[in-house]
């Protein structure tokens, strides 16, 4: 866990994930999960650049929103 932070009410904890094996096509970044809840807010990461062999670079992000049903989406 690298910081704990509050949005609307509710702790945010960021963690770092990274691969174990740094050789295969594996992301790396962050994971934003709300404390309580578990549920994943949101994620940054991207695949560890000596492995990509058609790119420079896979960047994905995603932001999730929890609805009135309790559900979390996109």
């Amino acid at each position: 866990m690298e910081e704990k932070f509050y949005e609307d009410g509710r702790v945010i904890y960021k963690i770092y994930v990274s691969p174990r094996n740094p050789i295969g096509p594996y992301f790396q970044g962050y994971l934003f999960i709300v404390d309580g809840l578990w549920a994943l807010k949101s994620a940054n990461l991207e695949v560890v650049p000596s492995t990509l062999n058609f790119f420079e670079k896979f960047h994905l992000i995603h932001e999730y929103e929890k609805k009135k049903n309790s559900q979390w989406v996109i």
